[in-house]
């Protein structure tokens, strides 16, 4: 099985290299980091659409959210949960009351898949056999 690591951590960047930043309404501005910006992707899934209509990518996608919402800094996913992220962020499209609306934009979404293509494999041995 091929595994692959994201580093969590990872502040995603503006177009001339700035931190970015996001602030929830009623929130402190904090950095946007590659964690906060997947798991929007993957509370929404169900919005998406053609992702979750497929029942094992929504097992997937699910299995990555957990994995990526209780890490800290680093993940190791498999190489099918990788797809079914890079499937959500190509997506970019919420269905909200028979509108679709752009999760995230241009800057954000294709800095996701350069990092989600870019993930380095782990050694099946280094990882400990986990992929959880």
């Amino acid at each position: 099985m091929i595994l692959k690591k994201l580093n969590t951590a990872e502040i995603l960047k503006t177009f001339d290299g700035k931190d970015m930043v996001e602030q929830g309404v009623g929130e402190e501005a904090s950095n946007l980091t590659l964690k906060k910006a997947l798991l929007v992707y993957l509370v929404n899934a169900n919005r998406i659409g053609s992702v979750t209509d497929n029942a094992n990518d929504a097992i997937l996608a699910y299995e990555a959210g957990v994995k990526i919402g209780m890490a800290d800094s680093e993940v190791v996913l498999t190489d099918p949960q990788i797809d079914v992220l890079k499937k959500l962020v190509q997506c970019n499209k919420l269905s909200i009351q028979g509108r679709q609306e752009p999760m995230y934009g241009l800057v954000v979404s294709q800095q996701l898949l350069n990092i989600l293509a870019s993930a380095p494999v782990v050694d099946d041995k280094t990882s400990g056999g986990k992929t959880e």
